[in-house]
């Protein structure tokens, strides 16, 4: 007999079981689509690996090692001023704690999950993985039709091509039902898994993504709130599909951190809305979202405008003489601060090349660099 943990709001609903010992996600998503996963699709709240601990086939981030480990100690819900928060405590035999953290502001359908993990054991631990989202049960597969009806969202990002979403079924990426029940010992070794490295996180893509499923009318939208590493995968896991989202992994990234007795480390923040609808209709309350935690600035109420002298401009080639004749037109149109975005530091035409060096370029600017930003001013 499982105990079931029901959070949220009006607009979204997080379900847990406690079974045997463990607490497992059984449902995520809105009140009025709430439909409760096989116990053996669901996954604990977070993927979490210690160094020595079992790893899956392949190179996926599900069912790893000390998860399975974890056992139930506890779970709390307090309401403070439209904030709801719900805390859930799991802990390993060798003293290794999970404190997963779920808070909701307002009434949006939008939940903010933290990961907690700290050594209470007597001997230091090398975490290598800590995912911040995990959930099983996406598409089952014996369910009729899920190859067209569930769709992987993709938003790629680069240079001239921002903001760049594709949509995808899971067979076409091969997602595909190799046979497996929801008894099986094991899964395939499939996954779809988009990376992020190093501390310009929307290189290749934003740290985002979405799933739809337009039998049930569902969209989950997740966003990674870093400005380092971070990846998601979405695989099938026995006869189901589950999504794992979180920041810098050994595996990807060669992260990992050592916890002495005593010491913690909390995940980088996921925020994940499901809504009914589209990608389209989750971006609103997640944007909502998105305000509501900006830190207040002045700039925000103010709105200045920032003229930057690279696109369509000078793009990287700046000199005494060429922002002259610029920062005159910036002033005229109403900006109100002005850019010399890259290559003021540069002797050579190919500025890339002496990125980081930060010494202002006396061909480029003879009277010095300050001379430009007094007139600036």
């Amino acid at each position: 007999m499982s105990h079931l943990v029901d959070w949220g709001n009006d607009a979204i609903r997080l379900r847990l079981a406690l079974h045997e010992g463990r607490a497992v996600i059984v449902a995520f998503g809105p009140p009025d689509a709430l439909e409760e996963i096989p116990l053996p699709l669901a996954l604990a709240p977070a993927e979490l690996l210690i160094a020595g601990g079992r790893l899956p086939q392949g190179q996926r981030h599900v069912g790893l090692g000390t998860s399975r480990e974890l056992q139930y100690v506890s779970h709390h819900q307090v309401e403070d001023e439209g904030r709801a928060v719900l805390t859930v405590t799991q802990q390993t035999p060798a003293g290794v704690e999970l404190c997963s953290t779920y808070t909701i502001v307002g009434g949006d359908p939008v939940v903010r999950v933290t990961q907690t993990v700290t050594n209470r054991g007597t001997a230091a631990v090398v975490l290598e993985h800590l995912s911040t989202v995990s959930l099983g049960g996406f598409a089952r597969f014996r369910s009729p039709g899920w190859q067209d009806d569930v769709r992987l969202r993709i938003p790629h990002n680069t240079l001239f091509a921002e903001f760049n979403w594709t949509e995808h079924t899971l067979p076409a990426l091969g997602i595909v039902d190799v046979g497996l029940s929801e008894d099986s010992p094991n899964s395939s070794k499939a996954r779809i898994a988009v990376v992020g490295v190093g501390t310009q996180p929307t290189n290749e893509y934003l740290p985002m993504g979405a799933l739809e499923d337009r039998r049930r009318d569902i969209c989950w939208l997740w966003q990674i709130e870093t400005n380092g590493s971070w990846q998601w995968e979405v695989g099938d896991h026995l006869a189901g599909v589950y999504l794992s989202v979180g920041g810098p992994t050994d595996q990807h990234h060669h992260w990992h951190r050592t916890l002495e007795p005593g010491q913690a480390f909390t995940s980088v923040p996921v925020a994940i809305a499901a809504t009914r609808g589209r990608l389209e209709d989750a971006l609103r309350p997640l944007t909502r979202y998105r305000r509501g935690i900006r830190r207040p600035h002045p700039d925000g109420a103010a709105l200045p405008i920032v003229f930057n002298d690279f696109m369509n401009c000078l793009e990287g080639d700046p000199t005494e003489e060429k922002v002259r004749a610029l920062i005159t037109a910036a002033a005229a149109v109403g900006s109100d601060y002005f850019c010399i975005d890259a290559g003021w530091y540069s002797d050579a035409a190919d500025w890339w090349r002496t990125v980081g060096a930060w010494t202002e370029s006396g061909r480029r600017f003879p009277q010095g660099l300050i001379s430009t930003i007094d007139e600036i001013r």
